[in-house]
């Protein structure tokens, strides 16, 4: 049964924003080739690193972050990008799931479990770019409910060394529930 643990900044360190790596992981033997490392390990409950039978075996990964540096401005423009922290505005990126593991739910799985550390910390809405071309990924988020508010200049995407132009996609999140 895969299970997320998380890499924060300390409270103390989020002077320019919050920032957050989610790791889906699973128990798997130790002769599996894609287990974590001594330094990721460090960052697993305190039962999964004691229990010495059993390594755990990445299966994807999401960065959330409000910092705002890739943050879109208020009135977002075609390849426009901010530099101060949004505190109501998260960004989602890097999302990544073992090939093995695609198309079984784990993509939507991290981005729900990144939209909703994004509701702990206040934020209201959810930013993220992705290629244009990236057809898999785009109806992911979409089914998500990501909105496309915007594309990149062709201009902007070869100066930048990109094949494709990037997509600006945003979600407005709904409040997290109150007990």
């Amino acid at each position: 049964m895969p299970f997320f643990c998380a890499a924060c900044l300390p409270e103390a360190q989020e002077q320019f924003g919050r920032y957050c790596c989610l790791f889906m992981t699973e128990p798997s033997p130790r002769s599996r080739s894609h287990t974590l490392t001594p330094l990721l390990s460090r960052l697993l409950p305190a039962p999964v690193r004691e229990d010495s039978a059993v390594s755990h075996e990445v299966l994807g990964v999401v960065v959330i972050d409000a910092t705002g540096v890739n943050l879109p401005p208020r009135r977002p423009r075609p390849g426009a990008q901010r530099k101060v922290a949004r505190k109501h505005m998260a960004y989602l990126s890097n999302l990544a799931v073992m090939k093995d593991r695609r198309r079984s739910g784990l993509g939507m799985l991290l981005v729900a479990a990144g939209e909703e550390r994004a509701r702990a910390w206040g934020c209201r809405s959810m930013a993220l770019h992705v290629e244009a071309g990236n057809l898999q990924a785009l109806a992911l988020y979409t089914r998500a409910g990501y909105r496309r508010v915007g594309t990149q200049p062709r201009w902007q995407a070869l100066l930048e060394l990109r094949r494709e132009p990037l997509v600006l996609l945003m979600k407005r999140l709904p409040p997290q529930d109150r007990p």
